[in-house]
């Protein structure tokens, strides 16, 4: 059976046991909403609503697709059961405000949410029509959610992002912005840290920032204005396990990140060409971090709960900024052929942000390491090895220890 219904200014259409359906175009001239509901998929034409209006799509068994545009302020896409992909709204003239939605499983195993917008959105929460209940956020979502804009605007996350009903690999996060606008994570994107990768991209000269926990096995960064990545006062928060940022803009901008998880591995972070500080820290507990190659002009800081180690000498560890600082908690290895570059280099092991608790397990182990600028080593525990150059490097452990004469800084 087919429906078509008005009421309150709203278009309302409505489609049972009939298969696919296809919308041509729908334009409500009046302020009122768009409602398409079906058991099957529906592929949309042109449909435009009124400012404040909303347009509400719902396959119980289908992908929603579409060959035109949709213009409103608030959209909703939900595909319980999708045939392949789930919800793809990627025409390039799409206009909206706020986005939300979800997917399920495909029964091809896999599914996902793309969608595409010419001046910035929002992923935040979206008022039913009809039938069609109220959505917030794009959750649960079975596979990739790509959201994406290249002309203006920003994309801010205001309610939840979540893929971790997706297969395994198959929940992959986007958020592109390449136009000048920026990212903003105000609430949790939660990709899970088995396999799933969370990939933010603002390199067209946005800033990404917010104070939403983002939880995924990967994080990709990618920051094109002064602001950076984060800031000092307010860090991206995130629960991952590698780490890739990047902060390309010639001025100040910089990057801030606190972890939460058990362990972290700081692939590659770079502030390009810019003066701007690097401070990375995972301090919840006992965790650990693994240091590979950082790059700034400014100020680098790394802060680890647990124990801190540069890479293995097959692929040496590079770091170069102003001032380098590394502080464990416990124990820390600057292994063989890692560089660090600085006007001043400072490494604490064992310090627990105020002093050196006095422990065997709490050393400071440079052999082979190869230090560039005036080096202090600070240690709870023994300082071993002979890092290169043998001049310039003052060693220090704490006031109880024996062969130091100072307290350490």
């Amino acid at each position: 059976s087919n429906g078509f219904g008005y009421g309150s200014g709203d278009i309302y259409v409505s489609n049972s046991g009939a298969g696919l359906l296809t919308i041509g175009n729908i334009t409500n001239t009046v302020v009122g909403n768009v409602g398409v509901q079906t058991d099957a998929g529906i592929v949309v034409g042109d449909i435009t609503v009124q400012s404040g209006g909303t347009v509400a799509l719902s396959a119980s068994a289908g992908d929603i697709t579409q060959t035109g545009p949709i213009t409103a302020t608030y959209l909703s896409a939900v595909a319980t059961t999708p045939s392949m992909n789930g919800v793809v709204l990627t025409d390039t003239n799409n206009v909206v405000g706020t986005i939300a939605g979800s997917d399920g499983v495909a029964s091809s195993g896999l599914s996902g949410f793309s969608f595409y917008d010419q001046g910035g959105m929002i992923v935040g929460p979206v008022g039913g029509v009809g039938s069609i209940g109220a959505q917030s956020g794009i959750t649960p979502s079975a596979g990739q959610v790509s959201l994406s804009n290249s002309t203006s605007g920003n994309i801010t996350v205001n309610s939840t992002i979540d893929t971790t009903s997706a297969v395994p690999s198959h929940g992959t996060v986007y958020l592109t912005n390449t136009s000048t606008g920026n990212i903003a994570v105000n609430a949790p994107i939660n990709a899970s840290t088995t396999s799933n990768v969370v990939n933010l991209d603002a390199s067209g000269g946005g800033s990404i920032t917010g104070t939403g926990l983002i939880t995924a096995n990967s994080l990709s960064l990618h920051a094109g204005s002064t602001a950076g990545i984060g800031a000092s006062a307010t860090p991206l928060n995130t629960d991952i396990t590698t780490l890739n940022a990047y902060a390309n803009n010639a001025s100040s901008g910089g990057g801030y990140v606190n972890n939460s998880g058990p362990a972290l591995t700081i692939a590659s972070v770079s502030t390009g060409i810019s003066s701007g500080n690097i401070t990375i820290k995972n301090t919840t507990g006992a965790s650990a971090v693994t240091v590979e190659d950082i790059t700034s002009s400014g100020i680098v800081n790394v802060v680890s709960g647990g124990t801190l180690v540069t890479y293995p000498p097959d692929f040496p560890s590079n770091v170069t900024g102003s001032t380098v600082t590394f502080s464990s908690a416990e124990a820390m290895d600057i292994v063989s052929a890692s560089v660090i570059t600085a006007g001043t280099i400072t490494l604490k092991a064992g310090f627990n942000g105020s002093t050196y608790p006095n422990s065997s397990n709490n050393t400071l182990t440079t052999t082979g390491a190869i230090f560039t600028g005036t080096t202090s080593l600070n240690a709870g525990g023994e300082i071993n090895g002979s890092p290169t150059p043998a001049s310039g490097i003052i060693p220090c452990l704490n006031a109880a220890s024996a062969g130091c004469s100072v307290a350490a800084p």
